[in-house]
């Protein structure tokens, strides 16, 4: 997959056949001269320090798009000031994720991925929880309450009707 970046913003992929795959136009524009001048970022890049690149970081003068193999915008990081230089993709916090930082003529911004594990665990459980719950009491207003009584009272009749044990007669 090739991918190119124009002056426009527009972000265009191209497979190994030269077939166009995809394209995509972002807040991506830059200047090439003059006072409002800054360095485009296009580059792979890997979501996770020592894995492969699985999309692309792509830069202009007043944003930054992470992108899908497949085109799709991941994220969008708005830069305070145009860089001077193409942004940096590395690992600054030491988490294992790749972070993004830019060079501008007021300073150095960094952007650090935050890793969310299990954030969809807690919505997944209340979801079964209600669920069910749900189930249950379209079941017991489907019963109705008389059959609901005279399946306790069948439960608590059978207890009744057994015969004692040798330790339970009283003497």
């Amino acid at each position: 997959l090739v991918v190119v970046l124009n002056s426009k913003g527009e972000l265009t992929a191209v497979d190994e056949r030269g077939e166009h795959a995809w394209q995509e136009t972002l807040p991506l524009a830059w200047h090439h001269e003059g006072p409002a001048a800054s360095a485009p970022t296009l580059m792979p890049l890997s979501l996770h320090t020592h894995g492969p690149p699985t999309t692309v970081l792509a830069a202009g003068a007043s944003a930054a798009v992470v992108v899908s193999e497949h085109g799709r915008p991941l994220s969008t990081l708005w830069l305070p000031h145009p860089p001077v230089i193409p942004l940096i993709a590395a690992d600054f916090n030491g988490d294992g994720l790749t972070d993004i930082m830019a060079l501008t003529a007021q300073g150095l911004y960094g952007w650090a991925q935050v890793q969310r594990v299990g954030v969809t665990t807690l919505p997944a459980v209340l979801l079964t929880l209600i669920i069910a719950m749900a189930v249950l009491a379209w079941g017991a207003h489907q019963q109705g309450p008389g059959q609901l009584s005279r399946a306790v009272a069948a439960g608590t009749s059978k207890a009744a009707s057994r015969r004692l044990r040798s330790t339970e007669y009283e003497d």
